[in-house]
Protein backbone atom coordinates (compact mmCIF):
# COMPACT_ATOMS: atom_id res chain seq x y z
CA UNK A 1 0.00 0.00 0.00
CA UNK A 2 2.79 2.42 0.86
CA UNK A 3 4.53 1.77 -2.44
CA UNK A 4 1.23 2.33 -4.27
CA UNK A 5 0.98 5.71 -2.58
CA UNK A 6 4.54 6.47 -3.68
CA UNK A 7 3.76 5.54 -7.27
CA UNK A 8 0.74 7.88 -7.26
CA UNK A 9 2.88 10.72 -5.90
CA UNK A 10 5.48 10.04 -8.58
CA UNK A 11 2.83 9.86 -11.30
CA UNK A 12 0.82 12.96 -10.50
CA UNK A 13 3.24 15.36 -8.83
CA UNK A 14 6.33 16.93 -10.32
CA UNK A 15 9.59 17.72 -8.59
CA UNK A 16 8.42 21.33 -8.45
CA UNK A 17 5.52 20.26 -6.19
CA UNK A 18 7.90 18.95 -3.48
CA UNK A 19 11.23 20.13 -2.20
CA UNK A 20 13.97 17.54 -1.86
CA UNK A 21 13.55 17.48 1.91
CA UNK A 22 9.78 17.02 1.60
CA UNK A 23 10.29 14.16 -0.83
CA UNK A 24 12.76 12.50 1.57
CA UNK A 25 10.29 12.93 4.41
CA UNK A 26 7.50 11.32 2.35
CA UNK A 27 9.82 8.45 1.41
CA UNK A 28 10.78 7.98 5.06
CA UNK A 29 7.14 7.94 6.18
CA UNK A 30 6.18 5.48 3.45
CA UNK A 31 9.06 3.20 4.38
CA UNK A 32 8.03 3.39 8.04
CA UNK A 33 4.44 2.52 7.18
CA UNK A 34 5.58 -0.39 5.02
CA UNK A 35 7.85 -1.72 7.77
CA UNK A 36 5.05 -1.51 10.35
CA UNK A 37 2.64 -3.31 8.04
CA UNK A 38 5.20 -6.04 7.38
CA UNK A 39 5.91 -6.31 11.12
CA UNK A 40 2.24 -6.66 12.03
CA UNK A 41 1.72 -9.36 9.39
CA UNK A 42 4.82 -11.23 10.58
CA UNK A 43 3.65 -11.10 14.19
CA UNK A 44 0.19 -12.38 13.29
CA UNK A 45 1.66 -15.18 11.20
CA UNK A 46 4.12 -16.14 13.93
CA UNK A 47 1.41 -16.21 16.60
CA UNK A 48 -0.63 -18.53 14.38
CA UNK A 49 2.44 -20.78 13.86
CA UNK A 50 3.16 -20.84 17.61
CA UNK A 51 -0.46 -21.73 18.39
CA UNK A 52 -0.37 -24.52 15.81
CA UNK A 53 2.93 -25.81 17.18
CA UNK A 54 1.47 -25.76 20.70
CA UNK A 55 -1.61 -27.66 19.50
CA UNK A 56 0.74 -30.19 17.90
CA UNK A 57 2.78 -30.28 21.13
CA UNK A 58 5.87 -29.28 19.17
CA UNK A 59 7.80 -26.90 21.41
CA UNK A 60 10.81 -26.78 19.09
CA UNK A 61 8.71 -25.38 16.23
CA UNK A 62 7.09 -22.83 18.55
CA UNK A 63 10.45 -21.62 19.82
CA UNK A 64 11.87 -21.62 16.31
CA UNK A 65 9.02 -19.46 15.01
CA UNK A 66 9.47 -16.99 17.87
CA UNK A 67 13.24 -16.87 17.38
CA UNK A 68 12.86 -16.21 13.67
CA UNK A 69 10.42 -13.36 14.36
CA UNK A 70 12.70 -11.77 16.95
CA UNK A 71 15.69 -11.89 14.61
CA UNK A 72 13.79 -9.79 12.11
CA UNK A 73 11.88 -7.65 14.61
CA UNK A 74 13.80 -7.51 17.92
CA UNK A 75 11.30 -5.01 19.33
CA UNK A 76 8.52 -7.61 19.10
CA UNK A 77 9.47 -9.18 22.44
CA UNK A 78 6.45 -7.60 24.11
CA UNK A 79 4.00 -8.91 21.51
Amino acid sequence: MARRAQSLVDKFLTEADFSASQRRQVEFLLATAERRTTREAAIASTIAAIRQAAADRNLANAVGARTKLLREFPDATSE
